[in-house]
């Protein structure tokens, strides 16, 4: 019915979202589905530098937007939709950031927490987008045929998001000079 409803969709657009338009204030925001207005961007500051991370700049801005006491609302009925990656490099440059960035969600040095949540976060996350693409492909018109097409591109972030944890456990340095996005 969301297929035929909304036109057929490419397979990494997100499910059409329900149709009310209640706001509600959410735990978190993601930096690149939030919008302000400038006065209240220079007030605090724009997007703080996060050393050698490229992911958190939200949690950080949220933050400083709650100490000014501006609160943050969402519409759950908004569509938001992400361009896909460009070509296979800047999908493995997109993973292997996003891998590195939960490594260091906690610090930035060497750790084998982070190299457990980054390569146990891949495991977990490839599971759930292969159960969502066999469950709910339908939904955007996914055929059949292309599920096997959409497992690897699935398994193939996951799997640059894994190297991006064990590369990071290896050289944190390095990794906090490399693959920025």
């Amino acid at each position: 019915a969301a297929a035929a409803q909304f036109g057929a969709q490419p397979w990494w657009t997100y499910l059409p979202r329900r149709d009310d338009t209640t706001m509600v204030q959410p735990s978190k925001f993601y930096a690149n589905t939030i919008a302000f207005r400038t006065a209240i961007y220079r007030k605090v500051g724009g997007f703080p530098a996060l050393g050698r991370k490229t992911r958190g700049a939200s949690s950080l801005i949220g933050a400083a937007l709650a100490k000014l006491g501006v609160r943050v609302w969402e519409n759950p009925s908004a569509a938001v939709d992400h361009p896909p990656p460009a070509d296979l490099k800047h999908l493995a440059v997109r993973a292997i950031a996003h891998g590195r960035d939960h490594y260091m969600k906690h610090g930035e040095e060497r750790h084998l927490g982070g190299l457990a949540r980054s390569v146990g976060i891949a495991v977990s996350r490839l599971g759930r987008g292969w159960y969502r693409t066999l469950r709910y492909g339908h939904r955007v018109g996914l055929p059949l045929w292309e599920v096997p097409y959409s497992f690897t591109v699935t398994g193939t972030y996951h799997a640059f998001f894994a190297l991006g944890g064990i590369l990071t456990h290896l050289s944190p340095e390095m990794m906090g000079r490399r693959f920025r996005v």
